[in-house]
């Protein structure tokens, strides 16, 4: 019914974070601060390096999250329409056209 209200839940609409990051990218660097633990072979000096780089790692990604939790999908769509798009300076640049004949003058 026109006019009606309508109530919707926030959290059917926010992104699933895990930890508050996005899962791939947490992976991602979990997945480095394991491999410096087995590559270092579990010697206790070097084997501290892995978890203060998940920590370091993740407090980033957590603020930058909180910025803007889409921001995976906006950086993956702009590596995948990178091309297909010309590079201007800002949102209104004139882009310069140029007349291009569709029979070479000879």
């Amino acid at each position: 019914m026109r006019g009606s209200k309508m109530t919707l839940n926030r959290a059917l609409s926010r992104e699933m974070l895990f930890f508050g990051v996005d899962k791939a990218p947490m992976f991602l660097y979990g997945l480095i601060a394991v491999l410096m633990i087995y590559v270092t072979r579990f010697h206790f000096p070097y084997v501290l390096a892995g978890p203060i780089v998940f920590c370091f790692f993740h407090s980033i990604a957590v603020w930058g999250f909180k910025k803007d939790p889409k921001i995976v999908k906006v950086l993956a769509n702009h590596f995948r329409y990178k091309g297909f798009y010309q590079l201007v300076s800002f949102a209104r640049a004139r882009v310069n056209k140029q007349k291009i004949n569709s029979i070479p003058a000879l």
